[in-house]
């Protein structure tokens, strides 16, 4: 939360548990859903600013980069293009303003990801996946907001901006980068 740009990784076997460590369930939450329960903990903590949060949700499958929020017949006639250094595009962005709107997200990502039955697993991934949230934030009344984290890629100017802040500090917005959907 301080500008500070950050990455788990995970590595091993099939059926080590990667995409378990990372999200796991209602009984037994992952690291993904721990950390954005600590988030949002700090921004209701944090009274003097606003904040706008983003996901994205992508995976690599056969060398090609599929947007898992985007409907299913786009994602597939329409794969994630690398552009530039660091810019995908189109790739959805999703703002995000409890821990249940990012469960929403995540499991929508889940159902599109590419799977297979292995002799280890029955619903086994068959891709590399990366989850991403972007925290922007500002202090109460300032004009635009300053980024925390990384930029996010594909983010076009004339993206309809935050136009006023809850009670709890989250910024409302319109649809970030409409142009993607």
């Amino acid at each position: 939360m301080e500008g500070y740009n950050a990455v788990i990784f995970t590595y091993g076997q099939t059926a080590g548990g990667k995409s378990f460590t990372l999200s796991g369930n209602e009984d037994q939450p992952g690291i993904i859903p721990r950390a954005m329960k600590d988030v949002f903990a700090h921004i209701r903590r944090t009274s003097t600013r606003e904040y706008l949060l983003r996901c994205s949700y992508l995976e690599i499958y056969n060398e090609t980069i599929y947007d898992l929020l985007a409907p299913p017949s786009v994602a597939a006639t329409q794969p994630v293009q690398l552009i530039g250094q660091g810019i995908l595009s189109p790739l959805r962005e999703e703002v995000v303003t409890s821990l249940k709107s990012v469960r929403e997200v995540m499991e929508r990502g889940e159902r599109h990801r590419k799977t297979a039955s292995t002799d280890w697993n029955e619903r086994s991934s068959r891709s590399h996946s990366v989850f991403r949230l972007v925290i922007e934030s500002r202090e109460r009344g300032e004009g635009k907001p300053r980024a925390s984290g990384r930029q996010t890629p594909g983010l076009r100017p004339g993206t309809p901006r935050i136009q006023a802040a809850d009670d709890n500090g989250f910024l409302i917005t319109g649809m970030v980068n409409t142009s993607c959907l």
